[in-house]
């Protein structure tokens, strides 16, 4: 069997522990929001997918690591589950977020996924998830949007989400976080970074309605909907006198195990990058997660063997 090479996603959530994150129902919701994502993440987990967790202003960190793993797993859970605001937070409650974004920039700068499982190294992804409700109280010399769109440009480049959980009157925080999801290169088309319009920003906005279970939803959506369009719909593969082309096999495995094949499709399924000479499957269209925006689940990809002639 022809060997397939995956692309490595590296995703570092970064969120806001702040003091303010304890009022209207905020933290309970993220709480159980994050955990059922972890969740998730864990029942359609593969080894190229690498997952962190770091809190500001409290130091709390875990670095990337496989959710295959099940210390780690373990760990991710622990940290979101009993610590948050009240737990190492800033007692004057304030918000740094250039300070969190540094710190969750330089741990996933740092980790360089394993070269011997399979994974095409050189074309690593990487993604930080800003999670905050409002704005942040060091950035007197607007330093943070040069930052995010300075690593975005850089090599490697590394995305920033932002995910807002605050009403939109407060508009200087609104803004802070549509300006970040631009310069981080996550801003949909025809979004606008000064809305204060929810359908128009350009960023995961959540308005806090004091009911934790209807934050707690619409977190789960915004997750989903990351982990989604951070997902690679590449497999890479170097041909052998042994590559069968005609025997291709690619199939999604979702959280409840149940496998479904994905058909040979230009346009809603899968083909390959050059049919002349492939080097990699690509996923297209309602097949592959960063297009639609949805989580499918676990992709695998097999390549058959023929006896050479």
């Amino acid at each position: 069997m022809t060997p397939i090479e995956r692309v490595p996603v590296v995703i570092q959530f970064l969120v806001d522990t702040s003091l303010s994150m304890q009022y209207g129902g905020i933290w309970p919701a993220t709480r159980q929001a994050s955990l059922a994502s972890f969740a998730d993440l864990q029942a359609t987990a593969d080894a190229s997918t690498f997952i962190g967790l770091s809190f500001f202003p409290s130091t709390y960190t875990i670095r990337p690591g496989s959710f295959l793993d099940k210390a780690h797993y373990d760990s991710m859970v622990e940290i979101i589950d009993v610590s948050g605001v009240g737990g190492g937070t800033d007692e004057y409650g304030t918000t740094p977020t250039y300070w969190g974004l540094t710190r969750a920039y330089n741990v996933i700068e740092a980790f360089e996924p394993p070269s011997n499982q399979g994974l095409k190294v050189s074309e690593t992804k990487r993604v930080v998830v800003l999670l905050s409700d409002g704005a942040p109280t060091d950035d007197s010399t607007n330093r943070i949007v040069p930052l995010v769109k300075a690593k975005y440009e850089s090599t490697p480049s590394i995305r920033t989400f932002s995910v807002a959980i605050l009403p939109l009157a407060q508009g200087q925080g609104v803004d802070f976080m549509g300006r970040v999801a631009v310069a981080g290169g996550t801003a949909p088309a025809g979004c606008e970074e000064d809305s204060l319009d929810v359908a128009k920003v350009c960023h995961f906005h959540i308005v806090p309605n004091g009911v934790s279970d209807d934050i707690r939803k619409a977190l789960i959506a915004a997750l989903d909907e990351i982990r989604a369009l951070s997902a690679s719909c590449e497999f890479y593969f170097t041909r052998n006198d042994y590559t069968d082309l005609g025997d291709v096999k690619v199939t999604v495995t979702d959280r409840e195990g149940v496998a479904t094949p994905i058909p040979k499709d230009a346009e809603n399924g899968w083909s390959f990058d050059d049919d002349e000479s492939p080097t990699k499957v690509v996923l297209r269209g309602t097949s592959c997660s960063a297009v639609t925006g949805v989580p499918s689940g676990r992709v695998d990809v097999e390549l058959g063997c023929r006896v050479p002639r």
